[in-house]
């Protein structure tokens, strides 16, 4: 099952939320209370420790990325200064460290969104600036929602009354 939602949450005072339970229950068990936190786009981006160690897996080689040998040991002293591994507490919180805080501009009040194999942690104003006008998302949302998509039963052919003889059927060829 996948997590599909956006609310707000506060911090404490000890920088530290609440993961929504719904997505901290399905990764808990895997991860044992463990979650990855690193950064986005103008974001934190959390993923559960199974699903990080999937993505690094994915991401070793600076061909990959398209980085030559001094770029890609830059992008992971990068990694190192900006991911960090915290665990839930008893109340299914996690505490956010400084330099992940001042990276995504959180303050008291943030936006968590759900991400295809994560969250992301936003501070509103930064989310409303990058997504921009949902204008721009209607029509796309509308299309993806309610055009038919092809269904493999679409290419057989269809049986229809023959107007000519009301008695006989026959196939139409598409």
């Amino acid at each position: 099952m996948r997590f599909i939602a956006a609310a707000t949450y506060t911090l404490d005072s000890k920088a530290r939320i609440a993961l929504p339970a719904v997505y901290r229950n399905e990764c808990y068990e895997g991860a044992q209370g463990k979650f990855v936190l690193t950064v986005g786009d103008e974001c934190l981006l959390v993923y559960s420790v199974t699903e990080w160690e999937r993505i690094l897996e994915e991401e070793t080689s600076p061909a990959l990325l398209g980085m030559d040998e001094m770029m890609f040991a830059r992008y992971e002293r990068f990694l190192d200064k900006y991911t960090e591994t915290v665990n839930t507490d008893p109340q299914g919180r996690i505490h956010i460290p400084q330099v992940l805080l001042e990276f995504a501009k959180l303050g008291r009040e943030v936006l968590i969104t759900s991400k295809r194999n994560g969250l992301e942690i936003w501070n509103q104003a930064e989310h409303d600036k990058f997504i921009g006008p949902v204008e721009d998302f209607k029509a796309a949302y509308r299309r993806r929602l309610f055009n038919k998509r092809p269904r493999p039963s679409d290419d057989k052919p269809t049986v229809t009354q023959d107007t000519s003889d009301s008695s006989a059927n026959r196939v139409d060829e598409d």
